[in-house]
């Protein structure tokens, strides 16, 4: 990801908010989708569970009511227009409790669907069956029980309903009762399942929320490490040079340094411009380590105007050359007066031998002035020895003067 190190800090930070807000909005959206997925799936299954469990009620509310409408016939007080009110009921209850049964069949599986399958031709055959026994007596058009014609039709209907009842209407009656039963099961059944649905879905998004968070935090330590790592090392290194004066490089720190210098961001051009400087300060080491060793020929480079190190550099190798320069000129000054020194001092020797010689001779030809010979021959003599002790001096001065412009020419070789 050069392309990224490479990115200023600030767009590598404003990237990373930006990342980390996307993934969180994201999760949001997607966990809120969820959830309301989940319970719109879970509503709509319960919905749909609840109304199959109200169309199983409705239907055995419905066949009841069809069972008490075939026993109101034979009231003692019922009157034509009851009989054809009973008539059409039997037939609208029956229809419905029909039509709720096709419902069944085509929305639900396994028993109940066959359970609905088993008892739909039953309630269809009760509904024949029944609106022929009220038929019956609606038939006669009067309602007199004391008339033969009313008391027979009467009859039949009765014989008619306990026929029903013994061959299909009590077990009718048992299997609708079955059929709610199975689809309490089935309403608790669902709920089971939406509740373990919604279980998992809960689980799932917990799962995907903890990889979301490490995502975030891997993203959250990465960003930090690519800023910190290479100024701690910088850091460890300038604390390094400020307390022990050591300003090379580890290998290490080199490592570093060459991995991150090589970036645009502004820690990468920290970090070069800090390596180019420690650079330059040891290249300024080590001249002064060669003036140190008597090296005055040495070249300091100034970068600037405004160059301290390199301007005062040169200022104190054109300071030393002068210096040794004068120092060469007065010991050659030295080395000359020495010279002449040492010549004058030969001359006075020579001279007072002269006269010592001419006094022993004058002591020979006038014995009546050896006392005064001896003691002018004695004074000569003194200065003789004077004038030795000089010349030895003069010498030595010449010496020490030739070891000084010596010296002089070793520390500069150009003067």
């Amino acid at each position: 990801m050069k392309w990224f190190q490479d990115l200023k800090v600030r767009n590598k930070l404003l990237i990373a908010f930006v990342f980390t807000l996307v993934i969180a909005v994201g999760v949001n959206i997607f966990s809120l989708t969820l959830l309301i997925n989940n319970e719109a799936a879970y509503s709509d299954a319960i919905d749909e569970t609840e109304h199959q469990f109200s169309c199983v009620f409705d239907v055995l509310d419905k066949y009841s009511r069809a069972r008490m409408i075939i026993r109101e016939i034979q009231r003692p007080n019922i009157t034509v227009e009851d009989l054809d009110a009973l008539y059409n009921e039997m037939d609208s209850v029956l229809g419905a409790a029909a039509e709720d049964l096709n419902y069944l069949v085509s929305v639900t599986t396994g028993n109940i669907k066959a359970k609905s399958e088993e008892i739909r031709p039953m309630i269809e055959q009760y509904r024949t069956d029944a609106k022929g026994s009220i038929d019956l007596v609606r038939k006669v058009g009067f309602v007199d029980p004391d008339d033969e014609v009313y008391r027979d039709a009467t009859l039949v209907a009765q014989l008619e309903t306990e026929r029903m009842s013994r061959e299909y209407a009590n077990r009718l009656n048992s299997d609708i009762t079955s059929l709610s039963d199975l689809a309490l099961a089935e309403l608790k059944n669902t709920s089971t399942v939406l509740s373990a649905a919604a279980a998992q879905a809960r689980t799932t998004m917990i799962i995907i929320l903890v990889i979301i968070s490490i995502i975030i935090m891997a993203v959250a330590w990465y960003i930090p490490s690519l800023i910190s790592k290479p100024l701690i090392t910088l850091t460890t290194f300038m604390n390094k040079a400020c307390t022990t004066g050591d300003i090379a490089f580890t290998q290490d720190e080199s490592a570093v340094i060459d991995k991150y210098s090589n970036y645009k961001d502004e820690i990468s051009q920290l970090i070069g411009a800090t390596a180019e400087f420690v650079n330059e300060i040891n290249l300024e080491m080590d001249m002064l380590e060669e003036l140190a060793g008597g090296n005055l020929t040495i070249n300091p480079r100034v970068l600037s105007e405004n160059g301290k190190i390199g301007k005062s550099l040169s200022l104190v190798v054109n300071n030393l050359n002068d210096m040794f320069g004068e120092i060469n000129g007065i010991s050659a000054q030295v080395s000359r007066g020495a010279k002449q020194v040492a010549e004058t001092s030969s001359s006075i020797a020579t001279g007072a031998s002269q006269m010592s010689e001419g006094a022993q001779s004058l002591a020979e030809g006038a014995m009546k002035q050896s006392e005064y010979i001896n003691e002018l021959s004695n004074t000569v003599t003194d200065i003789a020895e004077k004038t030795k002790a000089n010349t030895e001096m003069a010498g030595l001065a010449a010496q020490l003067a030739d070891t000084i412009i010596a010296k002089a020419e070793k520390g500069q070789p150009n003067g």
